[in-house]
C-alpha cells in the first residue's frame, strides 16, 4: 500500500486507493479451486454475497473491508507526508525531516522535468524531441533562406515553401502560373506582391469546395491569382487599373493568353467597376469574390457587394457565396498596439477586420496564410 501511495504522487493520487482496492478485490473474491468445483450451492448460500457466481464467506468480506480502510489510511498518510512543505534548512533536523526534505526536493524536480518534457514534445522519460523551436535555429532547416517580408521569419518562409511544394495546382494552369511567376520576379519591381503558390492553391481549393462558377477578382496585379481561380473551370472577371505598376498589365495579358482560360478584364478603378456592375448586374451573380486591392477602400467594396445580391449572391441553387480578402495581417503591423500615425493602410486593414467581425450578416474566419487571408460567407 505504501509503494502504491508513493507511486500515486507521481501520477494520479486519487486513483491509488481505487487501484489498491481493485487488487485486494481480485485477491479476496477470486474463486478458489474448491469453489470452482462446486456444482451445487449450499443451502446457506443465499445468506452471503456472491461475486461472479463464487460464494464469499462473511470473514473474507470483513477482511476486504478492513483492508480497504487500511489502504485508504496509508494512502492519505503517505500523500500528506510527501506533499508537505520542506522544513527550514538551517540547523540540525531529525532524520525524518531530512528524509522528508530530500523526498520533497526530488519530487519537485521530477514534476518540473515531466511538465517541461510534455510542453516541449518530450516523453515523460525525459528523452528530448525535436520541435519547431529547434528548427528556428537549425542551419539544416533555414540555411541560405531569404526571409519573406510577409511572414517575417526564415522558419515561416521555409515552412510556407514546404507547404506549397506539397500542395496542388490544376495541371491546366501550371505552365501559365510558372510563366507569370518568372515574368513578375524578373521584370516587375514589386514582385513581392504576387500572392504565391500556397495562396493560389488555397483559393483553388475554396472555389472547388464552394462549387462557385462565376468569380469576381478585385485587384489582379500580374494575373497570377486570376489564372489560378479560372483553373477550376469557373468564369473569372477581374478588375484592375494597373496604376500601381503599369508594366504588370503586359505580364497579365501574356499569362492569360498562355493559359487559354476564361478570364475577362475590367480595366478601371475598383469602385467605378463595382458601381457599373450594380447599375448593370451580370446575368449570373458572382458567387465567389477575391479582394486584393486598395486597403483603404475595402469596407466600401464589402458594403457594395453585401448590399447587392444581384452582384454577389448565392444564385438560385441556394449555395453559399464566399468572399476572400488578402493581406489582412498586413506585414504583421496590425499586431502593434501603437503604430505609425501616418500609416493609413494598417489602420484601414484593422478597421476592415473589425467591421466584418461585428457584422451579423457574415461569418468570418481569418487564416494566418502568408500575409493573412480572411474568408467571409453570407449568413
Amino acid at each position: 500500500a505504501v509503494r502504491l501511495a508513493v507511486a500515486s504522487f507521481f501520477f494520479q493520487p486519487v486513483r491509488v486507493p481505487v487501484a489498491s482496492i481493485f487488487m485486494y478485490h481480485q485477491f479476496v473474491f477470486a474463486p478458489t479451486p474448491s469453489t470452482r468445483r462446486r456444482t451445487k450451492k449450499p443451502e446457506c448460500a443465499h445468506k452471503f454475497p456472491t461475486v461472479g457466481g463464487a460464494i464469499v464467506p462473511v470473514f473474507r468480506t470483513c477482511i476486504f473491508l478492513a483492508t480497504t480502510l487500511k489502504v485508504l489510511a496509508l494512502s492519505a498518510t503517505a500523500s500528506a507526508f510527501l506533499v508537505a512543505p520542506a522544513p527550514p534548512r538551517g540547523g540540525a533536523a531529525p532524520v525524518g525531516q531530512v528524509v522528508q526534505r530530500r523526498l520533497h526536493s526530488y519530487l519537485q524536480t521530477t514534476r518540473m522535468s515531466m511538465a517541461t518534457g510534455m510542453n516541449r514534445g518530450m516523453e515523460p522519460s525525459g528523452s528530448k524531441s525535436y520541435t519547431s523551436i529547434d528548427a528556428a535555429s537549425d542551419p539544416d532547416v533555414i540555411a541560405e533562406s531569404s526571409v519573406d517580408p510577409y511572414v517575417g521569419t526564415a522558419l515561416a518562409t521555409v515552412r510556407e515553401a514546404y507547404c506549397a511544394e506539397h500542395s496542388d495546382i490544376p495541371a491546366r494552369a501550371a505552365e501559365a502560373l510558372q510563366f507569370v511567376e518568372h515574368e513578375t520576379s524578373s521584370k516587375l519591381s514589386r514582385g513581392y506582391m504576387l500572392s504565391g503558390a500556397l495562396v493560389a492553391s488555397s483559393l483553388t481549393m475554396m472555389v472547388q469546395m464552394s462549387g462557385a462558377t462565376n468569380v469576381l477578382e478585385i485587384g489582379t496585379y500580374s494575373g497570377y491569382t486570376a489564372i489560378a481561380l479560372a483553373s477550376t473551370g469557373a468564369t473569372v472577371t477581374t478588375i484592375d487599373s494597373f496604376e500601381d505598376e503599369p508594366e504588370s498589365e503586359a505580364v497579365f495579358h501574356a499569362g492569360v493568353a498562355k493559359s487559354c482560360l476564361p478570364i475577362s478584364l475590367l480595366k478601371m478603378k475598383a469602385l467605378d467597376a463595382l458601381n457599373m456592375l450594380i447599375a448593370s448586374p451580370p446575368a449570373t451573380p458572382f458567387d465567389f469574390v477575391f479582394i486584393d486591392a486598395d486597403k483603404t477602400e475595402q469596407i466600401q467594396y464589402y458594403e457594395l457587394l453585401m448590399g447587392h445580391p444581384e452582384v454577389w449572391g448565392a444564385g438560385g441553387d441556394g449555395r453559399t457565396c464566399t468572399m476572400v480578402v488578402d493581406n489582412t495581417l498586413w506585414y504583421s503591423r496590425v499586431l502593434r498596439s501603437v503604430g505609425d500615425p501616418a500609416d493609413i493602410c494598417t489602420q484601414a486593414v484593422k478597421d476592415f477586420s473589425r467591421h466584418v467581425k461585428n457584422d451579423a450578416r457574415s461569418f468570418v474566419t481569418m487564416l494566418p496564410l502568408r500575409d493573412g487571408i480572411t474568408v467571409i460567407q453570407k449568413v
